[in-house]
């Protein structure tokens, strides 16, 4: 498994819970649901997609269908070589 995305994981989680137990003081437990959590993942995701678009890392082409089926381009340059080998 990818050793990034598994603390990123952990680490969401851990961040989500511990806002909820400060927010909501007296309820244990102080857990957070799928949907909450995936919720935040997908937050995340459009703001990572959203900075590489306007840092014109990725291209993205329009369909006629919906924008789920829009297409994304990584463009390659020297700087994502070096991302890459990392």
């Amino acid at each position: 498994m990818n050793n990034d995305l598994l603390k990123y994981i952990v680490n969401k989680l851990d961040e989500m819970q511990t806002e909820k137990a400060k927010r909501l003081k007296n309820v244990e437990p102080n857990m957070i649901t799928k949907s909450e959590f995936f919720s935040a993942v997908d937050k995340d995701i459009r703001a990572i997609m959203n900075e590489l678009f306007h840092e014109k890392r990725i291209k993205v082409h329009k369909t006629i269908h919906a924008d789920i089926h829009d297409y994304i381009e990584l463009v390659k340059n020297a700087e994502y070589e070096l991302v890459k080998e990392e």
